[in-house]
């Protein structure tokens, strides 16, 4: 369950009330504690309805300030059981096992009173014992260097407020997450909010029009770094932080209004209500883009929406701890980064792979200067991803029917098995120097692969940890996710498995499964990164594809996930096979594919 306390200090006006709404929807507790609301019951009551909150306990303020309030959302049972100026005290009800005390306080304000407060946890010490967690603003320290800057804490103060939490028995939880004054470095991003500006093409267009000198590819990235470099300053002396501009802007636009209720002049309040209409939208195209949503194009303001889809994103992506190597939990963020580096400076490492020619043989080339008006044609027709007025759903539905026929009219002699390929890290680890020679094999110009390989190979990795990029890992193998050209080149690499399987068929050391009699033998199906192999349940096609796979493993780099990688026996398989072959490939069989 989460908590929040927050002191409010006051909740009179509509700024601090719309601060608590954006804090508890970047947060989402269950229980909400707040101090100094300055607020009377009625108030806060409106309060609680602003949060959609469902129970609401206040302990209103004296007039001269204070003010406790503590909120709930529905489906959670909280009995207040005793409150002051200093706290609310309650049980949150659970079956006779899961009950426990919460207390939200607030420390008395004046050094020369702090111990009434003090006494008064004294006094909720000695109820009976539940767990009791108690959490506010105590106004003390435990230690000097809590404190940062000014005047020094008295020890005495300090000293009465350890003794008390002895008493009580609290432990500290201590602190997690971000420093305010700590700064992070954070990676460059392109905001979208920026095109609505016309000094946003402004700025790229100035950066562009430098001539450096070397190759075209190095030309581009320092272009690149010039926009990136112009962008970033132009950002922050121009553009501003559109967050603080609309609550500034707000604030100017109080200020008119009530200059014009006395001038009866409203031209400035039409100006800003249009500025501040603008900072609006772009708040939302900033949202948006942090949403990651791409279903919801345009329409209302959705600003809420996306913030919320936003902070969300965030607390599912946050990283508290990890496991290294040895199976033990590690939290503190240094090691964590050096963990996630070292598994990926790992992972991006190349094995070298000398033993080529098995594969390649086999490959036969695909452009020649005769060809060239059938660069426009698949080259492979058992590749339906990726393909122009070809769906992946074609070869679904063509192995979703050969797979049921295996299952319930397969009859003979000769049993049949489906093997579903599921490559671990698969575009990870695809190795450079393979998909170089199979592009040249296919019969592309030397210089066009020079082009795509140096696309390939000039990049480097900085592995986030929780918003800050950490390390700097330089790849020697792998294709970058999300690249709209890493699919088509990884189809590439895949034709060398195709290669490997066509000539297995030819030879007669793989055969097909077909529906019906003199029918098309299907062997094998491609579906982007991943396999469907079909052929004879024995163990001489066994250890033919097994052998097939390991050239095709070293050759390429790739690892076959064995946990994910499944068979499929025809019904007309004997059991004894059946053993025998999940055995000696080590994966599982199963009754129906899924997916």
């Amino acid at each position: 369950m989460k908590l929040l306390a927050w002191n409010c200090r006051g909740l009179g006006n509509c700024r601090a009330v719309q601060e608590l709404v954006d804090i508890v929807q970047a947060q989402d507790p269950m229980i909400v504690f707040l101090s100094k609301t300055w607020s009377s019951r009625e108030h806060m009551l409106w309060v609680r309805d602003r949060i959609h909150f469902d129970g609401c306990f206040t302990v209103p303020t004296d007039g001269r300030g204070g003010g406790l309030a503590l909120l709930w959302k529905q489906g959670v049972a909280v009995w207040v059981d005793s409150f002051s100026g200093y706290h609310i005290d309650s049980i949150i009800v659970g079956n006779s096992e899961c009950s426990w005390q919460l207390t939200g306080f607030y420390g008395e304000p004046e050094a020369s009173r702090r111990s009434d407060g003090w006494n008064m946890l004294r006094m909720l010490n000695s109820k009976p014992k539940l767990p009791w967690c108690c959490f506010g603003d105590f106004n003390e320290l435990l230690e000097v260097q809590d404190k940062k800057g000014g005047v020094p804490r008295d020890h005495n103060l300090m000293e009465n407020f350890r003794e008390v939490l002895d008493a009580c028995g609290f432990a500290d939880l201590g602190y997690s997450g971000e420093e305010r004054h700590k700064w992070h470095r954070k990676p460059f991003r392109f905001e979208a909010m920026w095109v609505t500006d016309s000094g946003c093409r402004d700025t790229i267009s100035q950066a562009w029009s430098c001539s450096p000198g070397g190759t075209a590819m190095y030309a581009t990235t320092v272009k690149l770094k010039q926009c990136k470099q112009r962008l970033k300053a132009w950002s922050r002396d121009h553009f501003g932080h559109v967050q603080s501009s609309i609550k500034r802007t707000k604030e100017w636009l109080w200020r008119a209004e009530e200059d014009s209720v006395r001038s009866g002049i409203c031209d400035e309040v039409d100006r800003l209500k249009k500025e501040l209409n603008d900072l609006c939208d772009k708040e939302e195209k900033m949202w948006h883009q942090r949403s990651r949503i791409q279903w919801l194009k345009d329409g209302d303001q959705n600003t809420r929406f996306f913030h919320g889809c936003a902070t969300q994103r965030k607390r599912q992506n946050f990283i508290k701890g990890m496991r290294d190597d040895q199976g033990v939990m590690q939290e503190d963020e240094g090691v964590v980064s050096a963990v996630l580096i070292e598994y990926y400076s790992k992972l991006f490492t190349s094995s070298n792979p000398h033993v080529l020619d098995r594969i390649l043989d086999g490959v036969q080339p695909m452009v020649t200067d005769e060809m060239k008006v059938e660069l426009d044609k698949p080259y492979t027709s058992e590749e339906s991803a990726f393909i122009a007025d070809r769906l992946i759903t074609d070869n679904i539905l063509i192995a979703f029917e050969s797979l049921h026929h295996m299952k319930t009219n397969c009859t003979g002699n000769k049993g049949f098995m489906a093997m579903k390929l599921d490559m671990s890290k698969a575009y990870d680890r695809v190795e450079w120097v393979f998909l170089e020679q199979i592009l040249l094999k296919l019969g592309f110009q030397e210089a066009w692969v020079d082009l795509i390989m140096e696309c390939i190979t000039t990049v480097s990795y900085s592995i986030l940890v929780n918003g800050e990029p950490k390390g700097m890992i330089t790849p020697s193998r792998g294709l970058r996710q999300g690249d709209p050209l890493s699919p088509y080149l990884f189809l590439f690499c895949a034709e060398g498995l195709n290669a490997l399987l066509c000539d297995a068929v030819v030879r007669g050391d793989i055969h097909g499964f077909s529906i019906c009699r003199n029918g098309p033998k299907l062997t094998y199906l491609f579906f982007a990164d991943d396999c469907l192999i079909f052929c004879r349940s024995t163990l001489e096609e066994c250890h033919k594809i097994q052998e097939l796979l390991g050239y095709y493993e070293v050759a390429l780099g790739q690892i076959i996930n064995k946990e994910k990688t499944t068979l499929l026996f025809s019904k007309n398989t004997e059991e004894s096979f059946q053993v025998a072959i999940q055995a000696t490939l080590q994966v599982p069989a199963i009754r129906h594919f899924d997916k």
